[in-house]
C-alpha cells in the first residue's frame, strides 16, 4: 500500500514538471495567460495518453526479444494515428472554449503536428526507458529475493545437521556414564534437556545476540568439565558481552567449542588441554579455540561441523567473517581463529 502511494505521487510530481517545463518554453508571442494555461494543461493531459499506453499496454505486449520489431511497428502506427488525432482534438477544446477558428492555417497546423509529434516521441521513449528499468530492477529484486531465502534454507538445513551431531555426541556420553554414576548421570541429563531447550528455541531464529550465545558455551563447558577427571585443562578466556548488542548466528561459535572437546587428546599427560579465547577486540569478535590432539590422528578438519561451519560462514557473513585453521604436527596442536564482524548484513539490510 505503501509502495503504490509512492508510485501515485512520484507520477503526479512528474506530470507538475512536464506542465511547468511547457509553461516556461513554450509560451507564443501575444498568448493570453488563461490561454497559455489551458495549452499547458491539454498537451500535458494529452501525452498521459502515450505515455501509459506504451507502459500498460506496448511494452508488456510486445516487448519481448522475439516481438521486438512488432513493438516498434506498433508505436509507429500508434504516432501516425495519434498525433494528427491529437491535433484535432486540441483543436476541438480550444473551440468550444474560445470559439476559435476549429481548423487553423496550415502553416499553424504543421506546427502543431511536429510539436505533438517530438513531444509524443519523447513520451513514448521516458515512459518506455522508466518502465524497462523498472522491470529490471525488479526483476533483479526477486532474483536477489529468492537467492536470499534459498541461502536461509541452507542455513537451516546445515544448522539441523548439526542439531543431531551434537546430541549423540552428549547421548554417547550418558550411555556409558550411566552404569558408573546414576546420580552423576541424571545431573547431566538435565543439564543436556537445558542445552536442547536453548537449541530448539535457536533453531528458529537467523540471529541471536552474541551474550546468548556465550552463555550457551559456558553451560556446554561446564557440562563436558564435570565429566572430566581433570577439569583444569579446560582453560576458558571469555570477555563480558552481557551489555553489548552483538550478533550472531545461532550455534556458530558452539561449532568450533564441541569440535575442540571431541577431538583433543585427553589421554590424562600434563600435555593435554583445551583454550577457548572470545575476545572484543574494538573492531571485531576474535575467536580462538585450540586444543592437544592425539599423535597419531593426523587430520581434525574433515568433521561434519567445521564443513557446516564453513558453508555457514560463505553462506552468511561472505567476505565480512575469517576462519584460519593451523595444525601444529611438533607439538600435537590443532588451533581455529575464527574473526567475525559485530552485525551480520544478510539479516539486517
Amino acid at each position: 500500500m505503501v509502495k503504490n502511494k509512492t508510485r501515485i505521487f512520484l507520477h503526479i510530481l512528474f506530470w507538475l514538471s512536464v506542465f511547468t517545463f511547457m509553461y516556461l518554453t513554450s509560451r507564443w508571442p501575444g498568448i493570453k495567460f488563461k490561454e497559455h494555461i489551458l495549452n499547458c494543461i491539454v498537451s500535458t493531459l494529452i501525452l498521459t495518453i502515450p505515455y501509459y499506453l506504451n507502459i500498460f499496454y506496448f511494452i508488456p505486449k510486445f516487448f519481448k526479444p522475439s516481438k521486438s520489431k512488432i513493438y516498434f511497428v506498433a508505436v509507429g502506427l500508434f504516432i501516425i494515428l495519434f498525433v494528427p488525432s491529437g491535433v484535432i482534438l486540441i483543436r476541438a477544446i480550444y473551440f468550444l472554449i474560445y470559439s476559435d477558428t476549429f481548423m487553423p492555417s496550415k502553416i499553424v497546423f504543421n506546427q502543431n503536428i511536429n510539436m505533438l509529434t517530438w513531444n509524443t516521441i519523447l513520451s513514448l521513449a521516458i515512459s518506455g526507458i522508466s518502465s524497462i528499468s523498472f522491470r529490471y530492477f525488479k526483476s533483479n529484486e526477486k532474483i536477489l529475493q529468492t537467492e536470499n531465502e534459498n541461502l536461509k534454507l541452507e542455513v537451516k538445513l546445515l544448522r539441523s545437521q548439526l542439531n543431531p551431531h551434537f546430541l549423540f555426541n552428549t547421548l554417547n556420553v550418558i550411555y556409558f556414564q550411566i552404569d558408573e554414576d546414576l546420580n552423576k548421570s541424571k545431573k547431566t541429563i538435565e543439564s543436556l534437556s537445558s542445552l536442547l531447550r536453548f537449541i530448539l528455541n535457536s533453531s528458529n531464529k537467523n540471529i541471536i545476540l552474541l551474550s546468548e550465545e556465550i552463555q550457551f558455551i559456558n553451560d556446554f563447558c561446564a557440562l563436558k568439565m564435570s565429566q572430566m577427571e581433570k577439569s583444569w585443562i579446560v582453560n576458558l578466556d571469555i570477555d563480558s558481552f552481557e551489555n553489548k548488542k552483538y550478533q550472531v548466528a545461532p550455534l556458530l561459535i558452539f561449532t568450533l567449542i564441541e569440535n575442540a572437546f571431541k577431538h583433543f587428546s585427553n589421554t590424562q599427560t600434563h600435555n593435554d588441554f583445551i583454550k577457548i579465547i572470545i575476545k572484543d577486540t574494538n573492531k571485531n569478535i576474535r575467536i580462538e579455540v585450540s586444543n592437544s590432539f592425539f599423535p597419531n590422528k593426523i587430520k581434525q578438519e574433515g568433521g561434519l561441523g567445521l564443513i557446516n561451519l564453513k558453508r555457514q560462514l560463505d553462506l552468511i557473513y561472505k567476505k565480512n567473517a575469517s576462519l584460519e585453521i593451523n595444525t601444529n604436527y611438533k607439538n600435537f596442536m590443532y588451533s581455529v581463529i575464527l574473526i567475525l564482524p559485530y552485525e551480520i548484513e544478510m539479516y539486517n539490510n
